[in-house]
């Protein structure tokens, strides 16, 4: 019943609305429909809308740190509002990398790779001047595990050297 071209929009619309809030979403219909005239000067406006990235991926061969820099660089820049969110005034940023296994160190690949998180510190703090927190829980049973994790991960020597602030969440349960 609809001409593609209108359909596209419309699918478009709603993919846009779909990420927002109930309130932004009227907000942004109503600001839309009060600058047109008719349902087709609407539609055509949503040539207008910027749709931005949720998530970025960036290839990256090896773990140079400055590659890897790079590849986080380019991925964070494509994902909307990481500059915006952090340029209202809230400059805390918790990076929450997976501690999956406590004996295991960087080179199995199982935890998230410590040039990845530095990578991530540095930008946060570099580009956004940001207080940045790394946390985790490994989820183990045992004790000790997610200290022991953070020490064989190697985010001991990252957060030692950014200055970025280790979160254990076994021991930390409320973080101002």
């Amino acid at each position: 019943l609809m001409h593609p071209d209108e359909l596209n929009r419309v699918w478009l619309l709603r993919k846009v609305l779909n990420e927002l809030s109930s309130a932004e979403a009227m907000e942004l219909l109503i600001d839309r429909l009060v600058k047109t005239k008719s349902n087709a000067e609407f539609l055509m406006s949503l040539n207008k809308m910027e749709t931005t990235a949720a998530v970025a991926i960036a290839r990256c061969q090896e773990y140079d740190p400055k590659q890897v820099y790079q590849a986080v660089k380019t991925s964070l820049e494509q994902v909307d509002g990481i500059h915006k969110l952090l340029s209202n005034g809230k400059k805390k940023v918790l990076l929450k990398p997976n501690l999956l296994s406590s004996s295991l160190g960087p080179e199995h690949a199982v935890n998230t790779h410590p040039v990845v998180v530095r990578a991530l510190v540095d930008f946060f703090q570099k580009e956004c001047g940001a207080e940045v927190y790394i946390g985790d829980s490994c989820g183990s049973q045992r004790s000790g595990s997610t200290n022991k994790a953070y020490k064989v991960t190697k985010l001991d020597e990252v957060a030692q050297e950014t200055g970025a602030r280790w979160i254990n969440y076994d021991q930390h349960k409320h973080i101002e």
